[in-house]
């Protein structure tokens, strides 16, 4: 399930929209994903991390990166690889109709804990376009109303506070 927030700059008048989540695409926007994380497309680290086990995966939801250092924001897809947490059990769970084993790769995960259990072996911290500096992921919780606190990229004024328009699927 996704969720959008719409935000406006009372100080400049510009209006922002965040879209986070996932949708019913979710599977093949992670094997994607994943494939692109192979190709080091997302970084060394990263590429390093999907190589260094037999079976890992992606979430690939949307999420919403802040910069700690000057206040930059920006939507990504998480590109954390995961691993399985239990490396004998996990292979013969089942995805569907195959095995993770049988997919040759995890096929999705969730960021919630399931019986499989997924463990993550290197986190998607992108750099700040403007600044060069890691970005943090901000949760923004489903079932709470809270919005997450951004500053406008065009002036640097806080923004409104963002209103949940829209969920998603």
């Amino acid at each position: 399930m996704g969720r959008g927030f719409n935000y406006h700059c009372d100080n400049c008048g510009k209006d922002y929209r965040v879209r986070l989540g996932v949708g019913m695409a979710h599977p093949s926007t992670c094997e994607e994903t994943l494939a692109r994380v192979k190709e080091g497309k997302y970084g060394q680290d990263l590429k390093e991390a999907a190589e260094s086990e037999t079976y890992v995966g992606v979430d690939a939801a949307l999420k919403l990166y802040v910069c700690d250092a000057c206040g930059h924001w920006d939507v990504y897809a998480d590109a954390s690889v995961y691993g399985l947490a239990d490396k004998e059990r996990g292979p013969s769970a089942m995805f569907g109709t195959r095995t993770i084993e049988e997919w040759g790769f995890i096929p999705y995960t969730t960021g919630w804990e399931d019986e499989i259990g997924f463990r993550v072996i290197k986190e998607f911290r992108p750099p700040c376009e403007k600044c060069g500096r890691e970005m943090q992921a901000i949760e923004a919780d489903e079932d709470s109303d809270e919005t997450p606190v951004l500053k406008c990229p065009n002036c640097g004024s806080e923004l409104s506070t963002g209103v949940m328009n829209v969920l998603w699927d």
